[in-house]
């Protein structure tokens, strides 16, 4: 099966030029490409910008496979994440449930991103 992480940063810049050169960073630092960018000011802080991407795993693997991938993907980005436990879920407009496993970390290797939650889904596309 393919895989895909979704992403949601809170990234503390002033502009979403700024926001865009953090996520470009991170793109750099995983090394797969973002795609799906989305960036608003988040509506609880006003110093903070919301970042939403998604990456996608081009390989076939396993659920094992892709949850031990990620964590090693994502560990470039943060030295501590905290993880939720591997497993199906339901997702909305989708007749069968999808591989899930979560991570959020709160203290990032780049300055300027202070949040970080992924998502890791089994892909329902054909992409």
């Amino acid at each position: 099966m393919k895989y895909e992480i979704t992403w949601r940063a809170m990234l503390r810049v002033k502009n979403e030029i700024k926001a865009k050169k953090l996520i470009n960073q991170i793109e750099s630092i995983i090394g797969q490409k973002v795609m799906n960018v989305s960036v608003e000011r988040y509506w609880k802080d006003d110093e903070l910008m919301e970042a939403n991407f998604v990456t996608h795993f081009t390989d076939d693997m396993t659920e094992a496979e892709a949850t031990v991938v990620s964590l090693q993907l994502v560990h470039n980005l943060g030295y501590r994440w905290s993880v939720g436990y591997p497993g199906y879920v339901n997702v909305s407009g989708h007749d069968q449930p999808v591989w899930n496993f979560e991570g959020i970390c709160n203290k990032t290797r780049i300055t300027g991103v202070e949040w970080v939650l992924i998502n890791l889904f089994t892909r329902t596309d054909d992409v």
